[in-house]
Formats: structure tokens, C-alpha cells, sequence
């Protein structure tokens, strides 16, 4: 078997995490043999003695064995490992769990398939799913017997997103409130007023007027619409309304939803532009300055502090009954089917713990799911930012998430938003699909409850 080699750094805890991670990620397979450690001390600056050291912990953990007389090896223990990780690669968690699995002493793999997967990484659904049945195992007795999780100190209201009943099946790694990012150089140019702290769905809707001619109405609009229903409902729940009841009916018909799909067909009309079919399209088309505001993103976040591109600031939804309280977000959940429940908790207490915390906040999105983690991005942007934490305690959950009804809103809010639609037409419609979803909420949450309890 070939050698294979390490970059340069200076101490044993580093040179363990790229061995581990070397494995963990199959770059070094069963049977490959490791650097000797005349090396391994030549290429990291280390004494003998250090590198005996990280050699014996990596052999109790099972990644490294050594054959007398032949050298150091990679385990063939490490060929079933411990935990899979299943995180889908368009996740924005992606890249953070993959770093987590390559720094974890858990013995870990990142996964593609979701039914062999010890933990499972999702939205936060209420009552989750795995690979259709359901199968996941209730975490809040480990939460309440783990001292750093005991007092969790998550922003206000985001453990309820991932709660069955009284029981809790996942564990949030990140969360993030629903508000809109707005371009100041394009609202200065239209001469429009910026979004204040409380304004309300009638200024929004003459900023999208007046902004129309600075924009790339043809192609991009004011604010970029989509045509997945996760787009819009933010503005559902800013109308006061919950698209869900606790019970899973679909209240789609309800008055409330029905005003805030009339005032969503006029914004749309107002903002102009063409459909988006990705949600990276209006991510795209804000940061090349062809649309003036967009929904909160923590990738559109990172990216606008990056590049810098314009002036920019952000502002809660519109308030009109109630403030924009709703949080997009992940969590960590054990699968039923998992071998080494204990393992794989190891491994999701690893990602919400302080230091993995930090990581994340460092390296991929300014907002963590701990309020411990937000500390940064809340300095930079002030007081206000304190108050709107404040405010997003009552977090509203939609349950929406199960594939078939996602299936079904997808489609049917094109419907909704058609200006040759009547009133009574896109009631009708809102009736039908009511219906429909709360059968499939209905038939899909009885079944998830019996596998799961």
C-alpha cells in the first residue's frame, strides 16, 4: 500500500485530526500504512515521544493498529465505522458536518444514504421522517441528563420546531429568524425610504413600486420570487396565521392566509420580474445588484460580508398582526435503526457544544442556533437586533415538510398567485388543497406516531 502524507503544523492534537479525518473521509483506507514516526515528527515538528502518544489513543479508538517490525496501519475496524452522518450534499450543513465528522473522536463517516444512516440531518419538521417511516428516536431525556445541554441556551422558542408531543427528536445546530436583506445603494437611487423597525405591508408594497425603475424588472424584480412555497410563508404567518392547526389541519382556506395570498399576488405584481426555480437563482440575482431586498439566507449573509458588493442592512418583515417570528433552521436526530445510539449522541453533542459553536460561527453562518453563538453577529448589528431576539420567543412551526404535501403547496401556490385567478377562484382552490394536505398530514403523522413511540 502506497504512503501517504500530512501538511505541515506543529502539534499531536493536529496531526490526529487530519489522520482521523484522512480516514474518516477514505482518502486512507483498511490496511494502507500511515507515515513512520520519524516522519510523521520530521513533518509536524514533533518529538518521538508526543507522536507514540497520538499513535496509542489513535489504536484505542480503532483507526490505527501496529503490526511489529512492518509499521503503523490503518485499521480494518474503521471499515464499519461507529456513526453515519447523512446530510444531503445541498444542505447548508454540508460543509460544517463534514469538518465536525473529521474533527470528532467518535469514530464517523459522512453518508449519502439516508435509510443506512445512524444520524440524520433535516429541517425541522414537527414530526420527522426517516426514509419514509418514520423511525426516530426521542432525544429530550439525554438533553435533560447531559450537563452542557441541561440548560440549553437556544434562542427562545427553536427546540419546539423538532417536538413531537412532549417529546423532542432532534437537536438544533443552527437556526435563523426570516428577515429581509435590502440593497441601500438601489433604494437610495429610487429615492425610496429604507425599511424601518415597524413598518407595515402597505410601505412595502409602494417601496416595490417605487424601486421598480432601478431594478432589472425583466428578469429579476424587487424582490425575486419563487416557485417553492417555503417562499412564502413567512408572509403567511406575518398575516397571523399558522398554515398548520397543533392537529395538522391545513388552513390554507382560513381568512387570514387568504388575505395575505391577495397581498402577496399584488407585491408579486408590483415587484415584476420573472419566477425563480432555484433558491440560489434570487440569492444570485440580489448580489449582483439586480433586485433590491431578499430573504434572509445565512449563505447570502457570509457571501454579501464577503464580497462587500454594495451597502447593505436588513429589517424584519413587514408587521401587521403580529412580527416576522418564524425560523428556518436544522437539527441533529438519532435513527431507531442505529446500532450505537450512545455514539451517535457523542456526535451530536459534539456539534452543538460551544467550541463546534464557534466553528460554525466562524466558518460558515453569522447565526447559530445558541443564543452563545450569536453574540458576534448581535455586536455588529447593535441594539435592535437584542429587541428583535426579544420579540421571536412565540417562534411559529410549520409543519409542512412531509414530501407529498411539500409536493402539493409547491404546485398549488403558482395557483394561488395567478392575477387572471378570482377571489373566489383562489378560495376554491385553497379549500381543495386544505383538503388534500391535511389527508396526506393526517395519514403520513398517525403512521410516524406508532413507529416512533
Amino acid at each position: 500500500m502506497g504512503r501517504r502524507s500530512f501538511k505541515r503544523h506543529r502539534t499531536a492534537d493536529t496531526f490526529e485530526r487530519d489522520l482521523r479525518a484522512e480516514i474518516g473521509q477514505g482518502r486512507l483506507r483498511a490496511g494502507d500504512l500511515i507515515l513512520s514516526i520519524s516522519e510523521i515528527c520530521a513533518r509536524y515538528g514533533l518529538k518521538p515521544g508526543a507522536v507514540q502518544k497520538a499513535l496509542r489513543r489513535l489504536e484505542q479508538e480503532g483507526y490505527v493498529e501496529a503490526r511489529h517490525g512492518s509499521g503503523t496501519f490503518v485499521s480494518d475496524a474503521f471499515r464499519k465505522p461507529a456513526v453515519r452522518v447523512y446530510v444531503s450534499a445541498g444542505s447548508p450543513m454540508f460543509d460544517f458536518l463534514r469538518g465536525q465528522v473529521a474533527l470528532s473522536r467518535v469514530r464517523a463517516v459522512v453518508t449519502e444514504k439516508r435509510q443506512e444512516a445512524d444520524v440524520i440531518c433535516g429541517a425541522g419538521i414537527g414530526v420527522h421522517t426517516h426514509a419514509g417511516r418514520g423511525e426516530l428516536v426521542a432525544v429530550d431525556r439525554r438533553m435533560r441528563a447531559d450537563p452542557p445541554l441541561a440548560q440549553p441556551d437556544w434562542i427562545p422558542g427553536v427546540l419546539e420546531r423538532y417536538r413531537s408531543g412532549d417529546r423532542i427528536l432532534a437537536v438544533p445546530i443552527y437556526a435563523s429568524p426570516v428577515v429581509l436583506l435590502y440593497n441601500q445603494d438601489l433604494f437610495a437611487e429610487a429615492g425610496v425610504r429604507p425599511p424601518s423597525a415597524r413598518w407595515q405591508w402597505k410601505d412595502l408594497y409602494r417601496a416595490a413600486e417605487g424601486l421598480r425603475r432601478v431594478c432589472d424588472v425583466e428578469e429579476a424584480g424587487v424582490l425575486p420570487f419563487t416557485n417553492q412555497f417555503t417562499f412564502y410563508v413567512p408572509f403567511l404567518v406575518q398575516n397571523g396565521t399558522s398554515v398548520f392547526s397543533v392537529a395538522g389541519q391545513c388552513r390554507l382556506a382560513g381568512k387570514p392566509a387568504l388575505e395575505a395570498i391577495d397581498f402577496l399576488r399584488r407585491l408579486r405584481k408590483a415587484c415584476g420580474g420573472t419566477i425563480c426555480t432555484k433558491r440560489m437563482e434570487f440569492t444570485d440575482r440580489f448580489l449582483a445588484g439586480r433586485s433590491a431586498m431578499t430573504l434572509w439566507s445565512g449563505h447570502t449573509v457570509k457571501l454579501l460580508a464577503e464580497q462587500q458588493p454594495f451597502r447593505w442592512g436588513w429589517a424584519p418583515l413587514p408587521g401587521e398582526r403580529k412580527r416576522a417570528t418564524l425560523f428556518l433552521s436544522e437539527g441533529l436526530s438519532v435513527s431507531s435503526l442505529c446500532a450505537d445510539q450512545d455514539a451517535a449522541w457523542t456526535f451530536i453533542k459534539q456539534c452543538v457544544a460551544d467550541p463546534a459553536q464557534r466553528y460554525f460561527e466562524e466558518n460558515t453562518f453569522p447565526f447559530g442556533a445558541r443564543a452563545s453563538a450569536a453574540t458576534e453577529f448581535i455586536r455588529k448589528h447593535g441594539a435592535s437586533y437584542r429587541t428583535f431576539l426579544k420579540e421571536i420567543g412565540n417562534a411559529t412551526t410549520e409543519h409542512y415538510r412531509f414530501p407529498q404535501v411539500f409536493e402539493v403547496l409547491n404546485r398549488e401556490m403558482d395557483g394561488f398567485l395567478e392575477e387572471s385567478r378570482t377571489k373566489s377562484e383562489i378560495r376554491a382552490q385553497c379549500e381543495l388543497a386544505s383538503r388534500v394536505v391535511s389527508s396526506l398530514v393526517g395519514a403520513q403523522g398517525a403512521q410516524t406516531e406508532q413507529l416512533i413511540a
